[in-house]
């Protein structure tokens, strides 16, 4: 079982049960034995090497400086169960609303595993919004210099968040584009 999973380490639990012709359960108790648990790290393959690089060059320069990373994310109000069950040839129907619904946001920072300046709002994150956020929560939450560090999303105004961090005499270190697996808070 160990060179099967070695050969097919993405390969599904069905897939093993079915190569050794026998049920989960025994799939699962072989597994636990060998000591072979399930993970997988990702990233995305239109990364950049180099500028992934020259990135971690520039974060390991400011080392002496605390990190505080940023992201936002949202939900929809408004949710259905994309699937259902039933017996073979029979279809499950649902009528669901095309129409939107609100959606809750939430953007913060993290340094050393704490979360810092969140905030909840209604609706989609918008540039002003974001430096609103940016000057009047986190700012004002960091009391000593720090190493900013955030996604490239497209109401990152780079130029004017730049200009604030060195007001405040911050370092602003936006990431190498596809690359939130460099983002801490990307893993929360």
């Amino acid at each position: 079982m160990k060179a099967f999973v070695e050969a097919h380490p993405d390969a599904f639990l069905r897939g093993i049960v079915a190569h050794f012709d026998c049920a989960i359960p025994s799939v699962w108790a072989a597994l636990k034995q060998i000591k072979v648990t399930l993970k997988k790290t990702t990233s995305f393959k239109e990364q950049n090497p180099e500028k992934v690089a020259e990135f971690l060059d520039i974060l390991n320069s400011l080392k002496d400086l605390p990190i505080v990373s940023i992201d936002e994310t949202g939900i929809d109000r408004y949710l259905y169960r994309p699937y259902a069950r039933a017996s073979r040839g029979e279809k499950v129907y649902e009528k669901i609303s095309g129409r939107r619904f609100e959606r809750t946001s939430i953007v913060a920072g993290q340094v050393d595993g704490k979360f810092i300046a969140p905030m909840i709002y209604k609706g989609s994150m918008t540039s002003d919004f974001f430096v609103e956020w940016f000057k009047t929560q986190l700012l004002l939450a960091l009391k000593t210099p720090h190493v900013i560090v955030m996604d490239n999303a497209s109401f990152h105004p780079k130029n004017i968040l730049d200009e604030l961090c060195i007001q405040d005499r911050h370092f602003f270190l936006p990431l190498p584009p596809h690359s939130p697996d460099l983002n801490p808070i990307e893993q929360v």
